[in-house]
């Protein structure tokens, strides 16, 4: 049977292994496109850049206000707990609930500072707006919330912060506040 067919060693060409339909490609000519292209995609980059750089800023100023807004709940927060610790205890023993007014406003402006202090350091500290309100309301006599219109039942320490934070992709902008606010009462079990 090796008589049957001719035997073929060697006389194979490369260019004769390949599939039909698929021509070997003259490298020569493919280089002289390729800095005509390499152009257009520096030119292409050098466009898109500024709206990269713009995307970019605006991410990283969503994040600086997102963080900022939740470090200053969380200060509010712990502030008007801490003011609401201010029980008047002789009110309180004749089962009339009461803040003393003077101590919970003082004690969660002392504890809105410090936290706002740890939190953003003394820059943005110092340049905080701190309001407090102590709401001495019982049933009987309801009050209405200074802020939200709300009716208070109970008595209530308010804080309310607002944070200064200077965006960068809007340089010429100036500060935008971020506002927080947080109430604490005190209620008797009825």
């Amino acid at each position: 049977m090796a008589g049957d067919r001719p035997e073929q060693r060697g006389t194979r060409t490369p260019a004769a292994r390949r599939p039909p339909g698929r021509q070997q490609r003259d490298r020569r000519s493919d280089r002289g496109s390729r800095p005509a292209q390499r152009g257009a995609v520096a030119a292409a980059f050098l466009l898109i850049m500024p709206v990269i750089l713009a995307g970019l800023g605006l991410v990283l100023d969503g994040s600086r206000l997102v963080v900022t807004r939740a470090r200053a709940q969380a200060v509010a927060d712990f502030a008007s707990l801490a003011g609401a610790q201010e029980i008047d205890e002789e009110a309180f023993a004749r089962g009339e609930p009461s803040l003393l007014e003077h101590g919970a406003a003082a004690t969660a402006r002392r504890w809105a500072a410090q936290g706002l202090q740890e939190a953003f350091g003394p820059g943005i500290a110092s340049r905080t707006r701190i309001e407090v309100e102590v709401i001495n309301a019982t049933p009987q006599a309801p009050r209405r919330h200074p802020w939200s219109g709300r009716r208070v039942d109970d008595p209530t320490v308010a804080v309310r912060l607002t944070v200064p934070v200077d965006l960068a992709w809007r340089p010429g902008a100036g500060i935008v506040p971020v506002t927080v606010a947080a109430d604490a009462s005190v209620t008797q079990v009825r």
